[in-house]
Order: C-alpha cells, then sequence, then structure tokens
C-alpha cells in the first residue's frame, strides 16, 4: 500500500513539474575582434570555394603569406594582396 501511494505521489510529481514553462532569453552574439595576424592566420587556414550557380567547377582561393591564388578549373590567377581593417584590399 505505502509503494502504491509513493509511486502515485512520484507520478504525480513527475507530470506537474513537466508542465513548467522555462523562459529563454535571447542574447544577441558579439562577434570576436580579431587582430591583423589572427585574420590573416585563418584566411590562410583553408582553401576557400565557390560554386557558380549552374556549373559544377568550384572556383578555389587560397591565401598564403601575401599572395593570393584563385583557380577556376583550367585558369589560374595570382596576385599580391594587403589586409587593412579586416578587409582585403
Amino acid at each position: 500500500m505505502k509503494i502504491t501511494t509513493f509511486l502515485l505521489f512520484s507520478c504525480a510529481v513527475l507530470s506537474i513539474s513537466a508542465c513548467q514553462n522555462t523562459t529563454i532569453v535571447n542574447k544577441p552574439i558579439t562577434p570576436a575582434v580579431l587582430s591583423s595576424q589572427q585574420f590573416n592566420e585563418i584566411l590562410q587556414q583553408h582553401t576557400w570555394t565557390y560554386t557558380p550557380p549552374n556549373s559544377e567547377i568550384p572556383i578555389q582561393i587560397n591565401f598564403n603569406n601575401e599572395s593570393i591564388a584563385i583557380y577556376s578549373g583550367c585558369n589560374l590567377m595570382s596576385r599580391k594582396y594587403k589586409t587593412q581593417d579586416h578587409q582585403i584590399m
């Protein structure tokens, strides 16, 4: 009898607690401020790709030290670049 009462009480408590709402606070996400060196390191860590619409061949972009290389399947272009205020010049 005590076990049945305990089980019924436990089920009642669990069912009541399941109906409670929690408030979700949406905090704005602020981007991290990167130094110029960190920005350049991130650029150089990846091969960046873009596949244009109606095309199967991606355009690949690689950053090395102060040069950028762009490859589009059969064409290769490279050029010197610099960054200023997180912009590629």
